[in-house]
């Protein structure tokens, strides 16, 4: 049986190549695509190269990284990295093959536009404020004058929680503007009392969007924030089926409002005392849920964005069903660590029952970035219930020890 070739637009950072190869198996052989050559060095290049084509492509060119594709016959196309969705629109368009729309691309890329979108659906969201480049000091004064505070200020096109910081004030605005960078100011939203304190009101959920409809695989819940930044996450929800159902109904509004099509979709969902509020729609599955839903289930959901890319009509009936919690849990630098000295403890941890893996994401005399949002240690598990994994957290919290070099 001939396999469906599928170009993979590749990412060192969010492109986890063998565990990808290993969750397609036999439903398509992957064509690499590497744009402006990021290919993550010499020996990920070599593995690339091993396991797979390569193309490369400029990422201004789409028509000539179209073309440089069309020879490989490629029936299908996706990108794990958001900064890499609207080239990946762009080129599916040019081959007509399964793809969102370029100009839908844009949209869910930029999270002003996104709002705008959302907005005009009439879909629960933040309020928004746009920061574009080059304001004068008195327009961004005024703009400032406007936002109800506090606020999240962060990069119109960012990714994960890079950029982003807490304002209190016209005067924390006016600090943090970048005027070479187009930026948005977003209303902090409070999340529902009605909640276990150990846990946020911060959700996420992967959806399938096909020509069979839009349908859910699993919702997401997460620790509590260390300041802004992401900790644990784990599944399934904390959340009862009611609220789960809201949840699931306010993304597939949203969803619906930006019109995607073909492609795994991740959303994040704040649960507030009104119900659930969208604070951002993501056009590319969940970066950690594919690794801890694969722990408790049958379900490869790298797999699955694969044939969505290829056209197949892939739809879940329920979320998937699940073998206990899956989880993931990045240690991350303080804010203010220059680089990585020394990590201690990894090997005890890994014999635990409840952890699967620890992988170090740094190597000592590695730089940190300066607002903490890197995690030095990330380690994947699963549990039997939900206590167990309040142990298994607070196992890695006393086993893992690390070293830093801190700004004087």
């Amino acid at each position: 049986m001939t396999r469906a070739k599928v170009g993979v637009v590749f990412d060192v950072e969010t492109t986890a190549a063998f565990p990808l190869l290993d969750a397609v198996g036999d439903v398509a052989e992957i064509i690499w695509v590497i744009g402006d050559g990021r290919d993550g060095g010499r020996l990920a290049r070599a593995l690339l190269e091993r396991s797979g084509h390569v193309v490369e492509v400029v990422s201004s060119d789409p028509d000539a990284a179209a073309e440089s594709l069309r020879d490989q016959g490629i029936e299908g196309i996706l990108t794990f990295s958001d900064e890499h969705i609207v080239l990946t629109a762009e080129i599916a368009q040019r081959l007509e093959l399964p793809g969102c729309p370029p100009h839908v691309a844009v949209t869910v890329r930029n999270k002003f536009l996104q709002r705008m979108a959302l907005k005009a659906a009439n879909v629960p969201q933040p309020e928004a404020w746009h920061l574009p480049p080059r304001l004068t000091a008195g327009e961004l004064h005024d703009i400032a004058s406007t936002v109800s505070y506090p606020a999240m200020l962060k990069p119109a096109e960012g990714t994960g929680q890079e950029g982003i910081l807490r304002v209190t004030s016209v005067a924390d605005v006016e600090a943090g503007y970048d005027p070479a960078t187009d930026q948005i100011v977003e209303e902090f939203i409070v999340e529902t009392e009605a909640r276990d304190k150990r846990f946020t009101g911060h959700v996420s959920v992967d959806s399938a969007v096909t020509d069979a409809g839009i349908s859910h695989a699993l919702i997401q819940s997460n620790f509590a924030l260390d300041g802004y930044r992401l900790t644990g996450r784990f599944i399934p929800s904390v959340f009862d089926e009611h609220i789960n159902q809201q949840i699931l109904e306010a993304v597939r509004e949203g969803i619906q409002a930006l019109g995607i099509r073909h492609s795994l979709v991740n959303t994040d969902v704040m649960i507030t005392d009104d119900g659930p509020i969208i604070i951002e729609i993501n056009g590319r599955a969940g970066g950690a849920s594919p690794d801890f839903l694969r722990l408790v289930s049958d379900v490869h959901l790298r797999r699955t964005a694969v044939e969505v890319a290829l056209g197949r009509p892939i739809k879940f009936e329920t979320l998937v069903p699940l073998r206990g919690v899956g989880f993931r849990w990045d240690v991350n630098a303080p804010v203010g660590a220059r680089s990585l000295v020394a990590v201690h403890g990894t090997e005890e941890l890994a014999a635990s029952p409840w952890v699967d893996l620890v992988q170090m994401q740094a190597r000592p005399g590695d730089p940190l970035s300066r607002d903490g949002t890197f995690g030095v240690v990330m380690v994947l598990g699963h549990t039997a219930d939900r206590n167990e994994l309040v142990a298994a957290v607070e196992l890695i919290s006393r086993t893992v020890e690390i070293d830093y070099e801190f700004d004087r």
